[in-house]
């Protein structure tokens, strides 16, 4: 019979899983200049890590959005997503259950803060580059069909609309803000977070750009290389705040699990 420990765990897993599969699929933006799209997926990777430790951060990482792959079509994707985004997810627990202080209190507020700055900065560079313009969105939900119940997908909302240059700025000042805010409350250990959280998205970039390069060229790899940056910084923003929020009142502890 299997233990409470061994059961709970598996829950867990199972429900992290979950997690990321559906924030990977939930929300996705096609651009149709450059056919790339980027999604909040990485949300739901760094949470897990950061929360439940590198083992359940590479699987529920790995499997989560290799299935969302399946689920929205992307076939040929789903097994290099597989490998990088457990890689991601690893990296990023494990960083973090290896925090390393700063030596004073001043050190750590100017790292922190230089963080946050360098972290706003890099989205509104990349979605004013990138991002300005007409865009098409998608909110997508699972389509559990009789024929494939578990291989479709079915579009809740579509809508185009015109994203201006000043979003990206309001963007940028609001993560600052926040991030800022987080500093405050939280002193030094934001950036040891920001810090296991860049480091694993940069493997997921290099990750996909390597095996793009594989199936389509340098040319084509080189293209995507700024969406799966915006989707690391997306990622980074969001999760590190809910974190935060949630690490104190469940009393969560650095986890190497």
């Amino acid at each position: 019979m299997m233990s409470s420990a061994r059961s709970k765990r598996v829950s867990l897993v199972a429900f992290s899983t979950a997690f990321v599969c559906a924030s990977t699929m939930a929300f996705q933006v096609y651009i149709p200049a450059t056919r790339g799209y980027f999604n909040v997926g990485e949300v739901a990777v760094y949470l897990v890590a950061l929360t439940l430790g590198p083992r359940i951060g590479a699987f529920a990482g790995g499997v989560g959005s290799m299935l969302a792959d399946v689920f929205t079509g992307y076939y040929h994707f789903a097994p290099a997503t597989l490998l990088i985004k457990a890689c991601e997810g690893f990296i990023v627990g494990q960083l973090n259950s290896l925090r390393v202080l700063a030596r004073s209190k001043w050190s750590k507020l100017c790292l922190n803060a230089g963080g946050s700055m360098l972290v706003g900065a890099l989205i509104f560079t990349v979605g004013s580059k990138l991002y300005v313009g007409m865009a098409e969105v998608y909110v997508n939900l699972p389509a559990l069909t009789p024929q494939y119940p578990w291989l479709s997908s079915f579009t809740l909302l579509s809508s185009t609309l015109e994203v201006p240059l000043f979003t990206w700025l309001g963007v940028a000042l609001t993560v600052i803000l926040i991030m800022g805010l987080t500093t405050a409350l939280f002193k030094w250990e934001l950036w040891w977070l920001i810090t296991s959280v860049i480091t694993g998205g940069l493997v997921m970039v290099l990750g996909y750009f390597l095996y793009e390069t594989l199936i389509m060229g340098v040319a084509a790899a080189m293209v995507e290389v700024p969406f799966n940056i915006a989707q690391m910084l997306i990622g980074l923003a969001v999760a590190i705040p809910l974190y935060q929020a949630v690490k104190r009142p469940l009393q969560l502890q650095p986890s190497k699990q």
